[in-house]
């Protein structure tokens, strides 16, 4: 193989990116076997390892694992249950609940706990009371406070994700098998359980346990619904080691090696499965995908779209709206209370929203716009130029999906504590590229590999250098498909908490860290009309993203391809 000067500079590239990847990684693993001796001073030690034998570090593990398995069960059977619906069945109105399912994914975690504080506290919220005055309950009928609580909300949140995976695997499924269990006589649901289910089991395998992985790594839910009722999980104590004085760097690089052990553990376990249980599902044989036939059941589906859509999105964004434009808020509706002056604060003297709205759109721009130029030069470096240890290129590139955000953040906080960058803004922008940079990869993959090399071969027979080949043949080519990678990092990244709210300082807060702050600082009103700001920001952004992405018919594979 030819080392021209075009190779080598490729091959020093990916390593330089490897190497930014690699960084903040082994400073985390470094840190978690040091021992802090003094103000400056470290020696080697195992105390920090020593600290997770704590009864109160089993108990925060012990919720890390119920939370996420629970949620991991709702997100699943919610999810898998409404893909079927949408992509098999004749459901009405089946394409609208296609994009409507996904609008949680749009919003975020964060958005829909605080909106779901609104909606089931046991005192004020909106259920509860309503509940109370129908006399249906004395008590609380739903606490959102509650194990059960954060379990319910974040699983909710999570269906988009199941949604995404397993949908196109349903689509892709031949029909003719589904066909022929009804011509032997069995039922829909019976053709479901027996046939389509199984057939799609790798897809929801794997569906499953990336579910598993970002409950467990969420900082949001558990911060916001159980952190100031006793509800430690490991990602909140890492947090807290981190953000207490002094901080604990020490001790939260060794919490995060433990989650990254066990974010690394299931995406190996899903990586397994889904190489042990490969159907074909997709024949040579031309079948034409005809729904399936729901008979009496068809509107019962029908309201059970309504109810997710319902407890995921119309709920949350409208309890928001009413507190927003509300002057008080006791836990009941009072039209003749509106006002604007929760607007007006936000946008008030001292008030950050302003700061914090133009810290996170220049962040998620200009994050997005690097992630995606490097993610071109990578994919031409790997499947194109075919560089010298392309493949283990390939693996070290997915690295910072098994890392959870938290864990990178306590990395590179560590890392860059004595560079200029710490304090800055772009110390956060150096944690999204590093962390985002897998997702913006696949998509920027995805959209090359439509390209056929043939063309490459014909510019290159013609004379033109590969610049020229770049921008003037593959460039075009693939802009769509790199606009919908850049808007689907640009969304991620704004909406992007856990390592923003380690990273930040005064001045550098991003939306997401400014609205877990409000919460804490503001009235319910102020709070509300912020959450329903970053909603609206985030549902602009992804119409912009799907109007684009639906030229091409490739919305959802496009997101499912950025997962």
């Amino acid at each position: 193989m030819r080392f021209t000067p075009e190779r080598i500079a490729l091959t020093l590239f990916t390593l330089a990116v490897v190497a930014l990847i690699a960084a903040p990684l082994v400073e985390v693993v470094i840190r978690s076997l040091e021992k802090q001796t003094g103000l400056t001073g470290h020696v080697w030690s195992g105390a920090n390892y020593q600290q997770l034998k704590a009864s109160e570090i089993l108990s925060s593990a012990r919720n890390s694992v119920v939370i996420a398995l629970g949620s991991m069960a709702v997100a699943t059977v919610i999810g898998v249950g409404l893909s079927w619906l949408v992509t098999r069945t004749d459901l009405p109105l089946r394409r609208a609940f296609e994009i409507l399912n996904l609008i949680p994914f749009f919003l975020s975690p964060l958005i829909g706990s605080i909106a779901w504080t609104y909606l089931a506290d046991p005192r004020t919220g909106f259920i509860n009371r309503l509940a109370r005055s129908a006399g249906i309950s004395h008590g609380a009928v739903f606490n959102v406070y509650s194990t059960l609580g954060i379990i319910v909300v974040l699983g909710l949140f999570l269906v988009p994700f199941v949604i995404l995976l397993t949908g196109a695997a349903f689509r892709q499924m031949d029909s003719s098998l589904e066909h022929a269990a009804a011509a032997c006589g069995a039922s829909g649901w019976r053709t479901a359980v027996r046939v389509t289910l199984p057939l799609a089991s790798p897809a929801i395998m794997a569906a499953a346990i990336l579910t598993f992985v970002m409950a467990i790594e969420d900082l949001s839910v558990p911060l916001v619904l159980g952190y100031g009722n006793g509800i430690q999980t490991l990602s909140t104590r890492i947090y807290d080691a981190v953000q207490t004085f002094p901080p604990n760097y020490n001790f939260g690089a060794a919490l995060g090696c433990v989650m990254m052990l066990i974010t690394a553990l299931c995406l190996y376990l899903q990586r397994r499965a889904m190489r042990d249980r490969g159907y074909v599902t997709v024949t040579g044989k031309g079948s034409r995908a005809e729904p399936l036939r729901l008979g009496r059941i068809r509107w019962w589906a029908f309201a059970a779209e309504l109810v997710y859509l319902l407890f995921a999105a119309l709920l949350p964004i409208g309890i928001l709206t009413l507190i927003a434009f509300s002057k008080r808020w006791t836990g009941t509706v009072d039209f003749g209370d509106l006002t604007l002056d929760n607007f007006r604060a936000l946008f008030g003297k001292g008030s950050i929203v302003r700061t914090a709205f133009l810290n996170s759109l220049e962040l998620s721009a200009l994050c997005a716009c690097v992630v995606v130029a490097l993610s071109v030069v990578l994919v031409h470096a790997i499947e194109r130029a075919r560089i010298t240890g392309r493949r283990l290129f390939e693996v070290c590139l997915t690295i910072p999906v098994a890392v959870p955000g938290l864990v990178l953040g306590v990395g590179l906080l560590t890392l860059l504590l004595k560079t200029s960058l710490f304090g800055t803004l772009w110390i956060i922008g150096v944690a999204y590229v590093v962390r985002f940079l897998p997702f913006a990869h696949r998509s920027v993959s995805a959209a090359f590999l439509s390209v056929h090399t043939e063309l490459e071969e014909a510019a290159r027979t013609s004379g033109a250098s590969l610049g020229r080949y770049v921008f003037r043949v593959l460039l075009p080519l693939v802009r769509p498909g790199l606009v919908s990678g850049w808007l689907l990092v640009f969304l991620t990244f704004m909406r992007e908490l856990p390592m923003s709210a380690l990273l930040q300082t005064t001045g550098t807060q991003t939306l997401s860290v400014a609205l877990l702050n409000s919460r804490s600082f503001d009235s319910p009103g102020v709070t509300a009309a912020f959450t329903l700001l970053q909603a609206a920001v985030l549902l602009v952004a992804a119409a912009v993203f799907w109007t684009i992405t639906t030229r091409r018919d490739g919305a959802s594979s496009d997101m499912a391809a950025g997962l």
